[in-house]
This record gives structure tokens, C-alpha cells and sequence, in this order.
């Protein structure tokens, strides 16, 4: 991932100034194939302001360049801005924690083409038992965020981000940021059988602390049979 950094200074009382530059640049880099976030920053007083961008890649950033330029470039010249522009990577430290690994090749069979299961995908909304909600939070290109509040066995809830990195049509990765499963990484396996894909599952989960690996294995399994069960209903009602 990159980061694109704009950031530019108009001096002190320019705050409806900045507002009127972030409200044209902002949702056009929005649009933009590949960008994961975008958000405008301000320091009112000082009058330093800026816009900083989560791309998916150095080429989905370059790529919406040549878009955003032509409006970011007038607008920052008509308010008679001092500014400067710059691409970062974006490096993500290690997090070590003890980890179990799950497989299960062929834990489920979809009805469906792997087209129209990542239409389903990048819908929200999806019904699960162990969900208490599923809520779809943005698509960007090939990345769909999701907030969600899943059960415990006690019947208590925590509450994660789930980020589905889709890679059509071979599957997607699903991290987990929150949560008793904060940290896992999970790869979906996809392999078309005509109208019917096969899924194959494998993932990192945190070790849990008092449990042994074959429960935790055991509880894993369970619970992504089940979900898998569910998306096959659901697939097949449509």
C-alpha cells in the first residue's frame, strides 16, 4: 500500500477556503479505482491543511493522478496556496502473537459462479447465526470493509473490522482487526466447477488463551462450517 500526502498552507481565518478545496477534491479521489480511505486534516489556527490518501497500490495512486491533478492543481493555485505533494509506502510491522493454523480443503460447495459470489461479497447485510451484525462499511476497488459483531459461546459479542481483499476469480484474503479473532488472516480459495465453485479454507488465528489448539481448531471449524452452510442457502435462493 501507499500513501499520498497533500499538504498546504493558506494562512490564518482561510478554514471556509480549505473546506471549499476539500469538498471538490475529496469524493472525485474517492472514486478513484484503488483508493481504501481518504480523509481532509486541518489545523484552523496555524491555517496548515492537508489531504492524505490510502492507495491500494503505487499504481492505483499514479493512476488517479492524472484525474485529480487537473482539479487539484487549479484549486490549490487559485487560493494561492503553498504546497507540496509526496508518495509514501506503507510499511506494517510484524505482530507476533502464538497462532493456530486452520485448512480444510473443500469445506463447502457454492451453487454459484465465482461471479456471482463476488457480487455477494460486496453486498452487506449477510445472515449468519453467529452474527449479531454485518454491516457493510465501503467498497473500494477490490477491497470491501465490513463492521461486525459476532456471538461467543457464552452468548456475550466483540465487535471487528473485517477487510476482504478480493482477488476475482481465484478468492480473497479476509483480515480481522478486533475481537477475540483480531489478528487473524484468512485466505479463501476459490475453484470454478461450472455453476458450482469450490472453497477451500485456510488461515492464522491468535491462540487463545486457556485453550488448547485441537479445541480451538474444533471451534474454528465449527464455526466456519456453519457460516459456509449459510452462504450456501443464501446462494442458492438467488
Amino acid at each position: 500500500m501507499n500513501i499520498r500526502l497533500v499538504q498546504f498552507s493558506l494562512g490564518s481565518g482561510k478554514r471556509s477556503v480549505a473546506e471549499a478545496i476539500a469538498d471538490k477534491v475529496v469524493p472525485a479521489i474517492r472514486a478513484q479505482k484503488g483508493c481504501v480511505r481518504c480523509e481532509f486534516f486541518a489545523d484552523n489556527e496555524a491555517g496548515d491543511y492537508g489531504i492524505v490518501v490510502l492507495w491500494e497500490s503505487k499504481q492505483a495512486a499514479d493512476a488517479a493522478s492524472s484525474v485529480i491533478g487537473p482539479i487539484l492543481t487549479p484549486a490549490l493555485a487559485e487560493a494561492k496556496a503553498a504546497s507540496s505533494i509526496r508518495l509514501f509506502d506503507v510499511y506494517e510491522p510484524a505482530v507476533h502473537m502464538q497462532t493456530v493454523h486452520y485448512k480444510k480443503d473443500g469445506i463447502a460447495m457454492f451453487p454459484a459462479t465465482t461471479e456471482k459470489i463476488f457480487k455477494y461479497m460486496r453486498e452487506g447485510d449477510h445472515k449468519h447465526a453467529a452474527f449479531k451484525s454485518y454491516k457493510l462499511l465501503n467498497v473500494r476497488g477490490n477491497v470491501v470493509t465490513v463492521d461486525a459483531e459476532i456471538y461467543n459461546p457464552d452468548g456475550s459479542t466483540f465487535k471487528t473490522t473485517m477487510t476482504l481483499k478480493l482477488n476475482p476469480p481465484h478468492g480473497f484474503e479476509a483480515s480481522m482487526d478486533g475481537g477475540a479473532f483480531s489478528g487473524a488472516k484468512i485466505t479463501h480459495s476459490y475453484t470454478s466447477m461450472g455453476d458450482k465453485t469450490k472453497v477451500d479454507l485456510a488461515g492464522d488465528f491468535p491462540a487463545f488463551p486457556g485453550m488448547s489448539e485441537a479445541d480451538e481448531l474444533k471451534m474454528i471449524d465449527g464455526f466456519f462450517t456453519t457460516i459456509f452452510a449459510e452462504d450456501t442457502t443464501t446462494l442458492q435462493k438467488r
